[in-house]
């Protein structure tokens, strides 16, 4: 008689929502990690941002000088193709925030010449950047995720371009296929870590949402998928004129304000010392409350939602003027 196997439960991934997360993205200073930057900060998270110059860290604490004044950014001048500046990161992250809850593999190169032609070296080095980097960073953060629970988010191929080359898709189907591995270990284990490999698909700002939506929810068999490209003229609406609509909205109907325009400014940052200093917006003096930024930025994120949103709130305004009119005669 054999005794019945037992079977192990999978982990319960509760991951944080993105406000309460500190977010590493060991390539900050590509398009796809500046885009992730962006929209995790304007989410509310704290962020380290790794790049190998110290003047593209500069430049993207600059970029993001709403969330540095606010101390949720951390800089840290490193090379993520190496596992010792993997470690820095990690040890960097630890040190200023106590740890992290997603670790975001950014770094990638394309190598388009064919596989027969190819030098050795070459392919080696396409091997370092594309698998082994991924693999030395998972290596680093899953013992950190682990204690707490968080994701683990690796970029697969580029499934937009056709000019990336045989030996580019090779290394991103190997590094699919590690993930993989890792991933059976870590339920065999029951800790608390979702491993995912999102396919590059869409703009940087599509991809960011496609990452930061695996970094917040767990997504089926550790697969994430981009989501329909949103028309041009859908974003641009949802994220400059609605925003707008509704400014004026809130401050027609519901604050009887005057339309007197205010802004929130906050001190430029010149050093990525000072990026860790909290500094204290100034608001310039105005007859009425400042505008949400939050809702801005919200609507950016999330531009089909806005532009329902917004249709519906025209709409439902445009019907309660109706009304009041009537009434009035």
């Amino acid at each position: 008689m054999t005794a019945a196997a037992t079977a192990v439960p999978k982990p319960a991934l509760n991951l944080k929502p993105l406000a309460e997360q500190v977010i590493v993205i060991t390539d900050a200073d590509c398009d796809r990690g500046r885009a992730i930057a962006r929209a995790a900060a304007a989410r509310g998270a704290r962020v380290v941002l790794a790049a190998q110059q110290r003047d593209a860290l500069n430049g993207l604490i600059v970029e993001l000088d709403t969330a540095a004044a606010c101390g949720q950014i951390l800089a840290v001048e490193a090379d993520a193709t190496r596992a010792h500046d993997l470690q820095k990161i990690a040890d960097a992250a630890v040190d200023h925030f106590g740890g992290f809850d997603s670790w975001i593999e950014t770094v990638e190169a394309s190598l388009p010449d064919k596989l027969q032609t190819i030098s050795e070296d070459a392919l080696r080095q396409l091997y370092e950047i594309n698998f082994w980097s991924a693999v030395n960073g998972a290596r680093i953060a899953l013992p950190i995720l682990k204690q707490n629970g968080g994701a683990l988010i690796a970029l697969g191929a580029d499934t937009a371009s056709q000019d990336q080359g045989a030996a580019y898709r090779a290394s991103k189907d190997a590094l699919k296929s590690i993930i993989a591995a890792l991933r059976e270990e870590i339920e065999a284990e029951g800790a608390p870590v979702s491993l995912v490999v999102i396919e590059e698909k869409g703009t940087p700002e599509e991809i960011a949402r496609t990452v930061l939506r695996a970094a917040e929810h767990v997504t089926k068999e550790g697969e994430a998928q981009n989501p329909a490209k949103t028309p041009e003229w859908i974003s641009a609406l949802a994220a400059q004129i609605l925003p707008d609509l509704i400014d004026w909205f809130t401050a027609r109907y519901l604050r009887g304000a005057s339309g007197a325009d205010q802004k929130t400014t906050f001190a430029a940052m010149e050093s990525p010392a000072q990026a860790q200093q909290t500094l204290s917006p100034a608001v310039e003096s105005s007859t009425q409350p400042p505008a949400s930024p939050p809702l801005r930025k919200w609507a950016g994120l999330h531009p089909l939602a806005t532009f329902a949103i917004g249709t519906l709130g025209v709409a439902g305004a445009l019907s309660m003027a109706e009304i009041v009119k009537k009434r009035e005669k």
